[in-house]
């Protein structure tokens, strides 16, 4: 059963749609395998996929913070949650990271995994080098095809980067990434891509940066992602201090695998309120 306190994904379903969808819901699902912190989520249009993106921490481990800094792919780890929604074939279902080459298409991801061992029997979890690290993602936008999707844009907050996802079957990891790291305006220490929306054609992303109060446009129609423009936004009374100081909150880069910030845990300068256990 699923514990009163540990629901990470809730489902109702009412024919009737509406109000009464949410007063008297006619079937209900929950889900506990979706990680710690859920940032955003975004549903084809067909219903029957939903793709979030968050982290999955570990609290549960008793260790030393020594081997907890170790941990493959950091303590926290940066997610996308691939959830089939088809109500008419079974419960909502997270789907499972990849298990090779034409393993399930648009398998979860652990997006600092690097999954190219994944032909050797018991293969231990790999990290991606520093330079490919992918921390804190906090929103994405589809490209829908058909009754799928063609690609996915993702923003990686404590990164800096905004990245391009293309579902792969003949890569480890069901996916092509492709990442283009965010230069700071000037004055300030991070950019930090919060939010984005793809056009109608999907060849273009428009990034909000919250960290240095900037919206970004990125060409996506390539297979790498490259910025059009970056336009300051209204006037910004921030001290130049805390502009200056935000990277050390909020800066992945910071950490010696480049896969977790203060932030990972602090969301937002508050806490994510889970309780580890340190020898």
């Amino acid at each position: 059963g699923v514990g009163d306190h540990d629901v990470d994904l809730f489902v109702s379903t009412n024919s009737a749609g509406g109000i009464a969808a949410l007063n008297a819901p006619t079937d209900k699902f929950a889900l506990q395998d979706l990680g710690t912190t859920h940032s955003n989520f975004a549903v084809h249009s067909n219903n029957k996929l939903m793709y979030v993106v968050g982290m999955r921490s570990t609290p549960e481990i008793e260790t030393d913070e020594v081997a907890v800094g170790a941990l493959p792919t950091g303590f926290t780890q940066s997610w996308l949650w691939v959830v089939d929604l088809d109500q008419a074939t079974a419960e909502p279902a997270t789907r499972s990271e990849s298990t090779g080459f034409y393993s399930s298409p648009q398998p979860s991801i652990n997006l600092n995994r690097d999954y190219q061992n994944l032909w050797q029997a018991n293969p231990e979890v790999l990290e991606v080098g520093s330079a490919a690290a992918l921390s804190q993602p906090t929103d994405l936008a589809l490209i829908e095809s058909g009754n799928s999707i063609s690609r996915l844009v993702l923003t990686a907050f404590s990164s800096d980067k905004v990245s391009v996802l293309t579902p792969d079957r003949f890569t480890m990891s069901g996916w092509q990434i492709h990442s283009l790291e965010l230069t700071p305006l000037a004055g300030y220490s991070m950019a930090g891509p919060r939010s984005v929306v793809v056009n109608d054609s999907g060849t273009i992303a428009y990034v909000s940066c919250s960290l240095d109060n900037s919206l970004r446009v990125i060409d996506i129609s390539g297979l790498v992602p490259s910025q059009v423009a970056a336009l300051p936004l209204l006037a910004d009374d921030t001290p130049a201090i805390v502009r200056a100081g935000r990277e050390f909150l909020y800066g992945a880069k910071h950490s010696g695998n480049g896969m977790v910030s203060c932030s990972s845990c602090h969301i937002d300068g508050h806490t994510d309120a889970l309780a580890w256990s340190l020898n």
